[in-house]
């Protein structure tokens, strides 16, 4: 019985601490992408970048995930645990999009961009073209340091 309330209570505690960690490290901005206004989730520390949209069932239509970097880079997405069909878009240093690719719920496809990036945007698919955003467009990024380290 003892052994019984302390694994319920470690289990709570572990809940709490996810939960805890998770809003420590996600918060939400409003950026502009092309001319439309985008509420996004800041994934910017390692882990929330490896959580990234994962487990969820939705995303609301005027909401997405923006990833950022400490460093421009090349870095890899997939959609392991992820159930929403996600368009990204890959972004400089500058905001510029480089690149935007579809991604498949549940697909284990690696999807990079073709050239060193300091952002990368996941929304739900289509959003881009529903939006008219393209390559070359800017993403207006605010209360975010622009400021790149190499």
């Amino acid at each position: 019985m003892r052994y019984r309330f302390i694994v319920i209570l470690l289990a709570i505690v572990i809940i709490a601490v996810s939960f805890i960690v998770y809003r420590y490290h996600s918060r939400t901005i409003t950026i502009r992408v092309g001319d439309t206004y985008l509420v996004v989730e800041v994934a910017r520390t390692p882990e929330a970048r490896q959580l990234g949209l994962m487990h969820r069932q939705r995303l609301p239509e005027d909401m997405g995930m923006l990833f950022v970097f400490d460093t421009v880079g090349i870095y890899t997405f997939w959609m392991k645990d992820t159930y929403i069909p996600l368009s990204i878009a890959f972004i400089t240093a500058d905001g510029r999009i480089i690149d935007i690719q579809d991604m498949e719920p549940l697909s284990l496809e690696l999807h990079f961009p073709s050239q060193p990036i300091r952002f990368a945007l996941e929304v739900n698919r289509s959003w881009f073209t529903r939006h008219d955003v393209k390559i070359g467009d800017t993403v207006y990024i605010s209360g975010i340091s622009l400021g790149v380290r190499f």
